[in-house]
């Protein structure tokens, strides 16, 4: 069975696999990002979309990226499929407050993985490959996935998943990113950024970047064994 290893940089391979996180503890769940006040822009009156589904309150998404996010989760699940890796879905409750998708098991251990699907700067833009959004807080203001649950975060590439270590990633990103508000999404880069009408706190990240600083793995749609680097 193939094993899932995360590296530090390209060609420095580490010689133990990543740790989970810690529990966390039973204490009131804090903002870690200081944010500095946000710019005044007009409202364009948009607002997120919601619904419930069993006692779970569910903030939808737009449409398209539904069907993105939902397509990458079903093409990872695939993937564990074809490599005998166990795979088990998240709750609705887990997706949505504690920030993962599925489970995965290898070598009797248990990591929950939240993906994410190919990404764009803008909503109708190019799907860009080559760089992340990353979310410190949620759109109603809750934490964000940054926050969340995971272990790992599987971001989607067009042959196959990126799989960063989550706390790492938040760690990384809370020292590049500049407490600064910026308008629009194509400025966002290591700046904050917040969509109109809505409460959440994103910036933009390159791939290089985050392959150069942060525990990662590469795994390949066609081939067997995980933890390569490209």
């Amino acid at each position: 069975m193939p094993t899932l290893r995360f590296y530090r940089h390209a060609n420095a391979p580490r010689t133990h696999e990543a740790t989970r996180p810690a529990p966390r503890s039973a204490t009131p769940r804090r903002r870690v990002l200081r944010l500095p006040p946000i710019l005044p822009r007009a409202s364009t009156g948009r607002t997120g979309m919601a619904g419930t589904k069993g006692n779970v309150v569910m903030f939808k998404d737009h449409p398209e990226s539904q069907r993105e996010g939902t397509k990458a989760e079903k093409r990872f699940a695939a993937y564990c499929a074809s490599q005998g890796i166990p795979w088990s879905k998240s709750t609705d409750y887990e997706n949505i407050y504690e920030h993962f998708d599925c489970r995965i098991e290898w070598r009797d251990r248990t990591y929950k993985v939240d993906v994410k699907a190919i990404g764009r700067v803008r909503r109708h833009g190019c799907r860009r490959p080559d760089i992340l959004w990353l979310e410190f807080q949620g759109v109603k203001g809750y934490e964000g996935w940054l926050l969340g649950e995971a272990d790992a975060i599987a971001f989607e590439m067009p042959d196959g998943f990126m799989l960063a270590h989550r706390r790492q990633l938040h760690q990384w990103a809370e020292t590049v990113v500049q407490p600064v508000w910026v308008e629009h999404p194509r400025d966002a880069l290591y700046k904050l950024y917040r969509r109109d009408g809505q409460q959440d706190t994103c910036t933009l990240a390159k791939v290089d970047d985050i392959t150069s600083n942060v525990l990662h793995s590469f795994v390949y749609d066609n081939q067997q064994e995980c933890g390569r680097n490209a």
